[in-house]
């Protein structure tokens, strides 16, 4: 899909072996570790949730294509069709 940039990747959910009710959680540590090529900076656009919780830090977030900034305590929900990086 492009959006007159760049592509949009679409994400589908396939949950982990064993992951309980299609639930997984992971830090972001490890989602970084899961991505050797970069390619959760570039536009995509997941057709599940996601919930994430900044218990540290602080940084960025584009959701919609509107820039929100987040430090320790920030919650952040992605639902299904948003896109996000």
């Amino acid at each position: 899909m492009e959006n007159g940039h760049r592509t949009v990747r679409q994400l589908h959910y396939l949950p982990a072996l064993g992951a309980a009710y299609g639930v997984e959680v992971l830090s972001f540590a490890r989602l970084r570790e899961m991505d050797g090529a970069g390619a959760r900076t570039r536009p995509q656009r997941p057709d599940f949730h996601v919930l994430a919780l900044v218990a540290s830090g602080r940084g960025g977030h584009v959701a919609d294509f509107e820039t929100y900034q987040l430090r320790a305590g920030s919650v952040v929900w992605i639902r299904p069709g948003m896109v996000h990086r």
